[in-house]
């Protein structure tokens, strides 16, 4: 019965650790994000070039979800640039 009780609040604290990571994840985005706005959107996704055969594919699929929901296609880019807002 003690073991049973010691794994219970092994996971109860693991819990509790999770949704505090979460809770600070989630707190400090940025409460609105305009992905596009009239049509238009100032974001990229950005890959690696190196990127894994899954990478590309989940990109590829993210782009066409993104356009068949707001009607805009964001550009794949391979290279980080500072003055470009950029999903990763």
């Amino acid at each position: 019965m003690q073991s049973l009780v010691v794994k219970n609040k092994s996971k109860i604290l693991l819990l509790m650790a999770f949704f505090l990571f979460v809770n600070i994840v989630i707190n400090s985005c940025p409460s609105k994000i305009d992905l596009i706005n009239n049509g238009i959107s100032e974001y990229s996704i950005y890959i690696s070039e190196n990127a894994a055969p899954p990478e590309k594919y989940a990109a590829r699929e993210f782009q066409k979800t993104i356009k068949k929901i707001g009607g805009c296609e964001l550009h794949i880019i391979h290279t980080r640039k500072p003055s470009t807002k950029m999903i990763y």
